[in-house]
């Protein structure tokens, strides 16, 4: 794989960005995935503007990631929802920028900007999950795949030539169900399109290469825990290693590192994160690092290759960032299961890439019981640990399609530790959008078709109310 040190796009939300946007994130033969061509990998920030389009800019490497540069034809590219999508599309030298859109009756369409000019090719089904970043006839133009409800695979080459190349091979259905979807490069020849598959809290590795080759291997290690998502991390010989993330308890993830051929555990250790990870060629150091994003909203880049490791923490980023690999679907989800840039389907995997359920700590009362403009309007509620590091901002309420339908603003009691101590905020209150859980159900419904709503809690992470008119959760 030369040069894949994987840029994964699912968007890394900041409190203070418009509207906390996020999309579900390399393949490169010749030189990193790199604008400000110094060798390394940049940092892709998204910014969302007041009509909700997509401004890109980068934080460059050549600056330490301290300073911003502005990228041609990125002002206003794509909108809020869709999955970005950038690769060396059309050159092994040069990347591009691009989003994918679902389209009614279309399918999946694929957009990159090139020079000047915007091209589109569509290529996948709303239901499947898409492969954004692989290079798997290894000539260092990046391709697309897809894995289809029924395991039934497409990995295009070329797409943007003019006289693309389909390889298609065939995953079982039920590796597909229980699979996480991603790609790597195990000997240097090229991407094999992949699927970690977890059973009887085990872990195997199902993959093939552009000939249609199947291999498969078992993980060395117990994994009772969810794994929230796979990708490539570049060895120091230049081959990839598989990077796990695993769910580990509130606010604490597991970063584990395997050999994808014997499922051999090359590091393993717990991080502080609010369950957000990106993958690249960072420093100058021999191998791919990673990099987890802390609860205020800073960058740690962490070389797993070093004895200890060692790690490198980057000022915050104004907006969002991202790096380039990229798994997604547009199919919906009521749990934040399977794919979609990291934690949801479609639009609301670009809002909320991370969802969680209301657990104790965490309550939703649909109809709060103040004397004020609160009355019989919803209230949600953080106590304890749940409480910690919530901010004082504005909740965004979204409907499935990641669709804002409203907001709760915060409000200090004025009674010191009533309901524990708990931070409150109301739809009634000033600021808020002062609709009822049937309001809001009713919006929800308009806008994606079920009345299941989803509210911001912290970092990038969503509560999963389903039907608001429902009470949720304790304190």
């Amino acid at each position: 794989m030369g040069f894949h040190k994987r840029l994964r796009f699912f968007l890394v939300a900041f409190l203070s960005c418009f509207c906390c946007f996020v999309s579900k994130a390399v393949a490169q033969s010749s030189s990193p995935f790199n604008f400000t061509q110094d060798g390394f990998v940049d940092a892709i920030l998204v910014n969302i503007d007041s009509e909700k389009k997509l401004d890109w800019s980068v934080l460059s490497s050549d600056s330490n990631f301290t300073s911003t540069v502005t990228l041609v034809g990125g002002e206003d590219f794509g909108r809020n929802g869709d999955h970005l999508i950038p690769a060396n599309w059309t050159s092994s030298s040069t990347p591009i920028i691009g989003y994918a859109r679902y389209k009614k009756g279309t399918g999946v369409v694929w957009t990159v900007l090139d020079g000047e000019s915007a091209r589109s090719v569509t290529f996948g089904k709303k239901a499947a999950y898409h492969v954004s970043g692989g290079d798997y006839d290894n000539d260092g133009i990046n391709d697309m795949a897809m894995i289809s409800a029924s395991g039934a695979a497409t990995m295009r080459t070329n797409p943007f030539s003019g006289t693309p190349t389909d390889v298609n091979v065939k995953f079982s259905k039920r590796h597909k169900k229980r699979g996480k979807a991603f790609f790597y490069d195990p000997d240097g020849n090229g991407d094999r399109l992949a699927l970690l598959v977890k059973a009887k809290n085990r872990n195997h590795l199902v993959s093939y290469d552009i000939a249609g080759k199947r291999t498969r291997a078992r993980f060395i290690g117990r994994n009772k825990k969810a794994i929230r998502d796979v990708v490539p991390i570049q060895r120091p010989n230049g081959t990839d290693a598989v990077l796990l993330f695993l769910n580990r308890s509130a606010g604490t993830m597991n970063v584990r590192i395997q050999d994808p051929d014997n499922g051999q555990i090359l590091f393993n250790k717990n991080f502080t994160s609010d369950k957000t990870i990106l993958v690249g060629d960072y420093l100058d150091a021999s191998g791919g690092e990673f990099a987890l994003r802390d609860d205020d909203g800073g960058l740690t880049i962490v070389n797993p290759w070093t004895d200890p490791e060692t790690s490198t923490t980057i000022t915050n980023p104004a907006g969002v960032v991202a790096d380039h690999i990229n798994v997604f679907t547009f199919a919906s989800t009521s749990s934040g299961g399977g794919e979609g840039s990291s934690g949801g389907g479609g639009s609301l995997g670009a809002v909320c890439p991370s969802i969680a359920s209301f657990g104790a700590g965490r309550l939703w009362k649909p109809a709060a019981d103040a004397e004020d403009n609160r009355r019989g309007k919803p209230a949600l509620l953080f106590t304890g640990g749940s409480k910690s590091g919530v901010s004082s901002g504005a909740k965004n309420v979204y409907a499935s399609n990641g669709e804002k339908i409203c907001q709760l603003t915060y409000k200090a009691s004025s009674i010191p530790g009533v309901n524990n101590g708990a931070a409150h905020f109301f739809s009634g209150w000033v600021g808020g959008c002062s609709l009822t859980a049937g309001q809001m159900a009713s919006k929800a419904r308009q806008a994606a078709g079920n009345t299941n709503v989803y509210v911001q809690w912290k970092g990038s992470t969503c509560l999963n109310v389903g039907d608001p008119t429902g009470r949720k959760g304790s304190i």
